[in-house]
């Protein structure tokens, strides 16, 4: 089978929807397809080929992501000449063409064009929780005539439903994010972190990832108790700004390890750390906790719909209200304070994740794809 899976979010950008196109693309080739990333070249980083092989499958590249804010985070969309030429040539002869974040111009918008010219079935993932965009209402004229092209709507989970359904009229499935147990389980702990009890987050520094109040947590708990280490792994313009709320006394205690979008580094910070923090404000199927998850970390996370469908309090972690200064301090000393309980934490974010494992999540989306192909409607149960 021929598949295009069309993304505004592909590396080097780094967020959710990247990491689940990334590792759809990867097993869809394990399993014997022939898999073609469509993306832009992202502007102010090093200037990709517009077609390059990247472990078994294809990443074409055209026009530029240009970022705006929106949904308190970083949205893209892509702009350019020929967009419109240069995608049909791409989709031409594919058998699916999948789309990721439809809702958001303009790349989908063009590929539903496209597949429509070649009666080429199409499948949209919705991956965000939103109460709505100035972006989409500028859109909405234009959104209206080509989400009516989309054959078959997948939601990462019931709030991703919930936000895009008043959107679009094509049915829902539910198939959650993925994650790729094996590499998050192995990784090796980083020596320069031993020592002290780490908490670690991952995560762009946007203005939803909360990272005021994490810093503020770290310095409530390192009045407690001085064993601890907090590392921020994850990059942003505002970057300087969290930087500077680290009083001096603590900026040895304070590890801010920038962007890093391999995952063997990523999953090595995880390997050293006693629990992950999340404590973003919004979040659909936060694929960062299923990371946790899968590196066998407890996670002290937000209370959101996201986290809830993930974390059990008690079992694979804690949820603490939104803001909740207290509550998060509370929450990390629960489980650097107690070994025994945090080691069967660990135990258990292992057991949650699997299911969530990529070889189970493809073999869903794939079931939907031959259905689609073979003009059958596809089960609830894939």
């Amino acid at each position: 089978m021929k598949v295009i899976l069309v993304t505004e979010y592909y590396y080097p950008h780094v967020g959710g929807v990247t990491e689940h196109v990334h590792h759809l693309a990867r097993y869809l080739t394990r399993a014997g397809h022939q898999t073609r990333i469509i993306t832009s070249h992202i502007p102010g980083t090093p200037r990709r080929p517009d077609v390059e092989a990247v472990e078994g499958f294809e990443v074409v590249r055209m026009g530029e992501g240009m970022p705006i804010q929106s949904n308190g985070s970083q949205a893209r969309v892509t702009v350019g000449f020929g967009l419109a030429a240069r995608m049909q040539d791409e989709i031409r002869g594919a058998d699916i063409v999948h789309l990721q974040s439809p809702l958001f111009p303009m790349l989908p918008y063009l590929a539903i064009k496209a597949a429509r010219r070649f009666d080429i079935p199409v499948v949209g993932t919705f991956h965000t929780n939103f109460a709505g965009s100035p972006l989409l209402d500028a859109f909405r004229p234009m959104l209206g005539r080509y989400v009516e092209g989309i054959d078959q709507c997948i939601g990462v989970s019931h709030t991703a439903i919930q936000s895009a359904s008043p959107w679009v009229k094509a049915p829902f499935l539910m198939i959650p994010n993925g994650v790729d147990c094996e590499s998050w389980g192995a990784g090796i702990p980083r020596p320069e972190l031993s020592g002290l009890h780490n908490i670690v987050f991952l995560g762009r520094l946007d203005p939803r990832n909360d990272v005021d109040t994490l810093i503020l947590a770290f310095r409530a708990l390192h009045k407690r108790r001085q064993d601890v280490r907090l590392v921020i792994v994850g990059g942003g313009p505002e970057r300087p700004m969290y930087e500077a709320q680290v009083p001096a006394e603590l900026k040895d205690r304070v590890v801010f390890a920038g962007m890093q979008t391999d995952v063997a580094v990523r999953a090595s910070y995880l390997a050293s750390a006693a629990l992950m923090a999340f404590t973003i404000r919004l979040a659909a199927h936060p694929i960062t906790v299923l990371e946790g998850l899968a590196a066998g970390r407890p996670i002290v996370a937000y209370d959101i719909d996201g986290v809830r469908e993930l974390v059990e309090n008690g079992q694979e972690g804690y949820r603490v209200p939104i803001g909740d200064l207290s509550a998060l301090v509370d929450g990390f000393e629960q489980v650097i304070a107690d070994e025994p309980r945090r080691l069967r934490m660990c135990e258990n974010a292992r057991r949650r994740v699997e299911p969530f494992d990529w070889k189970h999540i493809t073999a869903r989306i794939l079931r939907v794809y031959e259905s689609l192909r073979s003009g059958t409607q596809p089960s609830a149960s894939v």
